[in-house]
């Protein structure tokens, strides 16, 4: 492969500094532009003693108006379009401050400060930054390899990242991953009810093996062995259990409910 020099306008937002990060572990040497009045300098900071990276400070108005009079809308909508598709991860949309307060404002209604919340398919973690502005303590759990890099780089050690799903039992599992990475799924009925529908647009690669965390009660028993459960079937919300049960009578009676689609836990820390 021949390696070159490839610069990247906006390098310091968080498209551009996953590119410039793609890039220089492909042996290209990459310039960075930015004007910095939405990119972040820690973005970029662990890239300035790379031998091939280099900052530059520019004008942003200018340089964007200069490489759209070089490209040509044509050739630049192209661009875009085969570089989503092949690196979807590199094109989410950076959160906006409303979204994350409006999230906060609605979770502080559920938790508090130092409570345990489990981030079931934390994705990019879009909810994850909401909750640790509360102060809880959180355990993603994602299967996705791309998605736990991203979070990885967000939050570091701030958060547990456990890197399976999440079902009934300890098991493996074809795990289909799609061009959408929201939209990936252990659900081949989920999958073959939308695919023509809703999500007809996008494709499922073939399968993957990954494995299935430990049934969720058994994993948050990991963290509080003293929990305390109930259930509510489909999204009616009103609890089903009278009393709430302690984890290893629960495991009994959901072991008769295999057909619940939703499991509603409470967790007392």
């Amino acid at each position: 492969m021949i390696n070159k020099t490839i610069l990247v306008t906006g390098g310091a937002g968080f498209i551009g500094w996953n590119l410039c990060e793609e890039l220089l572990e492909a042996s290209h040497e990459v310039v960075c532009l930015d004007d910095f009045s939405t990119g972040k300098f820690e973005n970029i900071g662990h890239l300035l003693d790379h031998k091939n990276f280099r900052l530059i400070v520019g004008v942003r108005c200018k340089m964007k108006k200069l490489l759209k009079s070089i490209l040509g809308d044509k050739l630049r909508q192209s661009v875009r379009k085969v570089s989503k598709y092949f690196f979807p991860l590199l094109y989410l949309p950076e959160e906006s401050k409303e979204d994350i307060d409006r999230r906060q404002k609605f979770y502080s209604q559920f938790v508090n400060p130092n409570d345990l919340v489990f981030d079931v398919g934390a994705n990019v973690g879009n909810r994850t930054r909401p909750l640790l502005n509360i102060g809880t303590k959180i355990v993603a759990i994602e299967p996705q390899k791309e998605c736990q890099e991203i979070l990885k780089k967000k939050f570091g050690n701030k958060i547990e990242i456990v890197p399976m799903g999440l079902g009934e039992t300890e098991e493996f599992k074809d795990f289909f991953i799609s061009n959408a990475h929201t939209i990936s799924s252990f659900s081949t009925e989920w999958i073959e009810s939308v695919k023509e529908g809703r999500f007809k647009e996008y494709t499922w690669a073939e399968p993957i093996k990954i494995q299935r965390a430990i049934d969720c009660v058994s994993q948050i028993e990991k963290y509080n062995s003293e929990i305390e459960c109930n259930f509510s079937k489909v999204e009616s919300m009103e609890f089903a259990l009278k009393n709430w049960q302690s984890a290893t009578d629960f495991k009994k009676i959901t072991y008769l409910h295999k057909n619940l689609l939703l499991l509603v836990l409470e967790i007392y820390i």
